[in-house]
């Protein structure tokens, strides 16, 4: 498939956020993921590639989600800027 209808796809479609390559996770007796160029992607191979991103979007979420927490609590501590979070988190916790 020609990188120009890959192009295309892009300008019609408004589909800019549609990447270069995607990873492919292994299948079968295949040990390692496989990096392909998105014009070579089937449609299964995006499918699986969707996959890879939602947990990696899921371990994400619960990063920010924890540093958040880990924010809030601080500051409700009475901590600022350059206070040791953790420190103020934890005073906050057993303050309760």
């Amino acid at each position: 498939m020609s990188i120009q209808l890959l192009e295309r796809l892009r300008k019609k479609m408004s589909f800019d956020a549609i990447p270069d390559t995607i990873e492919v996770p292994p299948s079968g007796d295949e040990t390692t993921s496989v990096i392909k160029a998105i014009e070579d992607a089937s449609v299964d191979d995006v499918a699986l590639a969707i996959q890879v991103l939602e947990k990696a979007s899921s371990a994400l979420i619960r990063q920010v989600s924890g540093l958040r927490r880990l924010h809030d609590y601080a500051r409700c501590a009475g901590a600022i800027g350059v206070s040791n979070a953790v420190e103020a988190a934890i005073q906050n916790l057993e303050a309760e």
